[in-house]
């Protein structure tokens, strides 16, 4: 044989050689368990995974979808993704699934399916490696509409809008952290700031009114304050160009918006059980923030503020240029006289003593006649010497974070960063505040694609000083995201992802952190003491779940998770558990008789602790008695609600408890409301805004057009022009109740023809006489036909008959106007009459 013929001889082997050399990952077993869930219920999946081909797969990923059809689309986003760790020949692993059912899935059955190696790092004999989980073939879940209402994150978020705007600014954000991550929604907090409708007064902070419902606010994972509700609790009066009952609640000080924050603050935390909140506020509603946090008279009873972290998004830290021209031009919605606008403005060459809030001065020196008052700190006096709020300590026992964007035409970048206004009080020391900026306008909350940076800005603490604090036997989702540009550590330190927990262990014991759904190959978990020294690190290698377990005494901990992000983690969030055992074997445990009525409920309360405990304490939010030391109590709940249940047993000087958030809920008959906004002409958005809904509320709506709907907050197209009257029916356990709303729609001219299906009239134009056709519906309802002159003067009216032949007796022709009046709608038609 020739040596240019062996060494193509050599070369085929060695290239089918590595053709048939490679790894193959395949589902040998896969299982997912409940098969019923509530939206915000855990569904668990136990996956496992072998590799049969010849080599070493490479450490890759697995992706999990919901699906209704056993199809995974190009463009369908997968509900989680967790790490997968390299696997020898012959070699298998368990994967372990966590994820929380979105509010945003439909009621109905679904499967779960799961790609392995999604990104095709991997190269195999076979490609194929999409799945379906089941323990004999595909199986599937059903997604119930009733929703459960827990918590997801150690600290629940409250969104703060911005200058005359309104919770609802927040919709797209919201909307993607309820899809992506789960994540319930506790509902809106309502605040009417100027109670007098007078803006020449100042009033104060103990006049603020509050319209919170608590009938639609739940244990969740964020909430949103509004601000623009007039004073009889009329919402969005402000920025809908209704300057009817408009209060400008929304324009009001930021002082009061401050106060109002305390409000809002004390309310999610009794509602959650958590320690602490974190804020995030738009423009506007980052100052109503730092009000909140920069003065301590605005803090809890316990005189805490009881924040872990604020996230600020184009907010005039420094103030906003929009406003240099002279006080009290026009500014279209904007009143430029309000105390909003005067709080706003920063010192310039044309209006030096301009920038009061927020630099300081003397009140007396603002222009009197270029606002409806002078009075910042709103109380009572124009003439004090005013400490601004850029001139105020920061605390430094929380993390700070803001959003700029590049295009923002309101605020000057320079102004929008945190880092400018944010120092604390000497000798003390803050780290550099988070920034990040987008190329976005003023309004970046509203643009989905700055969604990720979102989640950045969210990022869990880097520094066990400000480490949020968690529960004992709970678990928690956090996030692996890439660090912001300005991180002061030195590389490569400052792109690892560092979350920071702080953890409070009662007395001697076990403690375990098992973490799952590890998104990224390099995970690490490090528990130290309170000196901030290593007590044990484990690494996940590779793998999607991680356990770590050790002996400790009373006293503070930290949880630390170190990972390496990647462009796309954020998307992903891993979930840990952080579960005690006291040595003393003392297990606290309950459970009731019954969880949810109708006011008054009466609840027996069973003792269900191990450890032989010697004596019980509970405690009971809205119960009757509040509290019992009883080992079996019987409790009632006279008002409706959402209540918290805590029992603390104790032994030989030990002692654990338990609380359920949300654990008794109290519901009476629902009161039915709703509001909407216009789509466009004849496409109408309708918000469901019914109190009494803690017990699962079914909904009815009849728009006034033959249509009707069960959703919860439809939209509903109108295929003509018209006034409808609209029901809303809302029924529960507890009863039910009716509202009747009528609105108007128009449509464009190429959409006039749809009116053809209520009614016609022939001809048209006409001499005088006509005649009127109805919709064969029509016949069967109450009302009547009517004939308008020019002016609007009913001339003539005839019953609803199939075909009603008219005749006009002035012949001098015009204009005339025919329509249909029935309980349910009103539709004019124009007639004309030639003579």
């Amino acid at each position: 044989m020739r040596i240019s013929q062996l060494f193509l001889f050599c070369f085929f082997l060695l290239q089918t050689s590595k053709l048939f050399s490679q790894a193959d990952l395949v589902a040998t077993a896969a299982d997912f368990t409940p098969t019923n869930l509530l939206k915000g219920d855990l569904i668990t999946a136990v996956v496992t995974i072998k590799n049969k081909g010849n080599q070493p797969s490479g450490a890759n990923y697995v992706t999990f979808y919901f699906s209704k059809d056993l199809s995974i689309s190009t463009d369908e986003e997968p509900a989680s993704r967790v790490s997968l760790k390299s696997l020898a020949m012959g070699a298998s692993a368990e994967v372990v699934f966590f994820y929380p059912i979105p509010a945003t899935l439909t009621s109905g059955n679904y499967y779960l399916l799961f790609q392995i190696d999604p990104y095709n790092s991997v190269v195999e004999n076979d490609e194929n490696n999409n799945f379906c989980a089941g323990p004999n073939g595909c199986k599937t879940f059903f997604v119930e509409s009733l929703r459960k209402f827990n918590s997801l994150i150690p600290c629940p978020i409250i969104f703060v809008h911005g200058l005359i705007s309104n919770d609802k600014t927040w919709i797209p954000f919201k909307d993607e952290i309820r899809r992506m991550y789960g994540w319930i929604d506790g509902g809106r907090l309502d605040y009417c700031l100027n109670f007098d409708k007078n803006q020449s007064t100042a009033d104060g902070c103990s006049t603020i009114i509050d319209h919170t419902n608590s009938g639609s606010i739940y244990p969740g994972d964020f909430y949103s304050v509004n601000f623009d509700i007039a004073k009889d609790g009329t919402l969005y009066v402000n920025n809908l160009n209704i300057f009817v009952d408009d209060d400008q609640s929304n324009q009001s000080a930021v002082v009061k918006q401050g106060c109002a924050l305390k409000k809002a603050i004390k309310r999610v935390l009794e509602l959650t059980g958590a320690e602490n909140v974190i804020l995030v506020g738009h423009s506007m509603g980052g100052l109503a923030i730092r009000e909140y946090l920069q003065n301590s008279n605005n803090y809890q009873n316990d005189g805490k503020h009881h924040v872990s972290k604020i996230l600020t998004l184009a907010t005039p830290h420094g103030g906003t240029n929009y406003l240099t021209s002279a006080p009290g031009v026009n500014l279209g919605l904007l009143d430029a006289k309000s105390e909003a606008i005067r709080d706003l403005r920063y010192p310039n060459l044309d209006f030096l003593f301009d920038g009061v809030y927020l630099f300081g001065g003397q009140e007396s020196l603002l222009y009197p006649n270029f606002y409806h008052n002078s009075d910042v700190n709103c109380d009572g006096d124009e003439n004090d010497v005013i400490v601004g709020l850029n001139e105020k300590y920061s605390p430094v026992d929380l993390n700070y974070a803001c959003i700029i964007g590049n295009d923002d035409k309101f605020v000057e970048k320079e102004r929008a960063d945190l880092n400018q206004v944010i120092f604390p009080q000497p000798p003390l020391f803050i780290g550099p505040t988070d920034r990040f900026y987008v190329n976005s306008g003023h309004s970046i909350q509203e643009d989905k694609k700055n969604f990720s940076v979102f989640v950045q800005g969210l990022d869990e603490p880097t520094y066990y000083e400000t480490a949020y604090s968690l529960r004992t036997n709970t678990g928690w989702f956090a996030n692996v995201t890439q660090q912001a540009p300005n991180n002061p550590l030195p590389a490569p330190q400052n792109t690892i992802d560092y979350d920071d927990f702080k953890v409070n262990i009662p007395s001697t014991g076990t403690w375990k952190i098992s973490v799952y759904d590890i998104p990224v190959n390099t995970f690490a978990c490090y528990v130290l003491n309170s000196a901030y020294q290593q007590l044990k690190k484990v690494s996940s290698n590779g793998a999607d779940q991680l356990e770590l377990e050790l002996n400790v005494s009373a006293g503070t901990y930290y949880i630390e998770f170190e990972a390496t992000p990647t462009t796309e983690s954020w998307r992903f969030p891993y979930v840990f558990f952080n579960e005690f055992t006291p040595t003393s074997n003392l297990v606290a445990n309950f459970s009731a008789d019954n969880q949810s009525g109708c006011s008054p409920l009466t609840v027996y309360f069973s003792n269900l602790s191990s450890g032989s405990p010697a004596t019980y304490q509970w405690s009971f939010s809205g119960g009757t008695p509040a509290t019992s030391n009883q080992q079996n109590p019987i409790i009632k709940f006279n008002q409706p609600g959402v209540y918290n249940v805590s029992l603390t047993i104790s032994k030989n000087g030990n002692s654990v408890s338990k609380t359920e958030s949300g654990f008794i809920v109290v519901g009476k008959a629902p009161e039915a409301n709703f509001s909407y906004s216009y789509v466009n002409n004849n496409t109408v958005q309708f918000f469901n805004t019914s109190a009494n809904t803690a017990i699962s509320t079914n909904y009815v709506w009849t728009f006034g057009d033959f249509q009707n709907s069960s959703e919860e907050s439809p939209t509903h197209q109108y295929l003509t022009a018209g006034t409808f009257k609209v029901r809303l029916v809302a029924t529960n356990n507890c009863g039910s109740n009716t509202i009747e709303k009528y609105i108007s729609t128009l449509v464009a001219d190429k959409e006039i023809a749809e009116n053809e299906k209520i009614f016609k009239v022939y001809p048209n134009p006409n001499n005088g006489s006509f005649t009127v056709f109805l919709n064969a519906d029509l016949k069967k309802t109450d009302g009547k036909i009517v004939v308008l002159d020019a002016m609007g003067r009913e001339i003539q009216s005839h019953g609803l008959n199939a075909e009603t032949e008219i005749e006009i007796y002035d012949k001098t022709g015009g204009v005339y106007f025919v329509g249909i009046k029935t309980p349910e709608f009103v539709l004019f038609k124009r007639v004309v009459i030639q003579n």
